[in-house]
């Protein structure tokens, strides 16, 4: 019952309250420190840079008290002009606060290098995935009778047919002695 008692007295009580004021105040004094020094409801609204040269795009960004940094150069795009911004991140109209870093992806100079695989005497499926798998795309394909070449001005198909009316006549020539 003393418990009970002590829990129910006056004194108790006053301390409870008081503490529960204290916390109460507390709290409050932290989230207007939080909302002053973090500067809530202020921001600025992300320019559009796409198709943005880099030398437009810091223009802007200070303008608007922003920063940027370059992430990567893209796969490069005509439709893009050389060296402008293709992807932001924040995009552009969202809400940011001041002196907050953009990142841009650029578009490069041109196409990048890659070696053409060799797709000679291979199934066209096969060449179309060995074509996709270094970056490039299947065009206009065209085939044409790889078997028939020209050799010293006698196409491999006749060279072919010569020889087979040789090796007869030679078959029959010994074939009648």
């Amino acid at each position: 019952m003393n418990v009970v008692r002590f829990i129910l007295s006056k004194t108790f009580l006053k301390h409870l309250v008081l503490a529960f004021l204290v916390v109460v105040v507390i709290v409050i004094i932290a989230l207007q420190w939080l909302k002053i020094t973090t500067h809530h409801g202020d921001y600025i609204v992300v320019p559009d840079l796409a198709k943005k040269t880099l030398e437009e795009v810091e223009a802007i960004v200070e303008d608007h008290g922003l920063r940027y940094e370059v992430l990567d150069s893209a796969d490069y795009s005509p439709d893009y002009p050389k060296f402008s911004v293709m992807a932001q991140n924040p995009g552009a109209g969202d809400k940011v606060k001041e002196n907050r870093k953009i990142y841009l992806t650029l578009n490069p100079s041109g196409y990048r290098k890659v070696t053409v695989p060799n797709v000679i005497q291979v199934t066209r499926r096969n060449a179309e995935t060995i074509i996709k798998a270094v970056g490039l795309r299947v065009g206009e394909v065209s085939s044409f009778n790889h078997r028939c070449e020209v050799r010293a001005g006698i196409c491999e198909a006749e060279c072919a047919e010569l020889l087979t009316t040789f090796f007869q006549k030679r078959r029959q020539e010994n074939n009648g002695k």
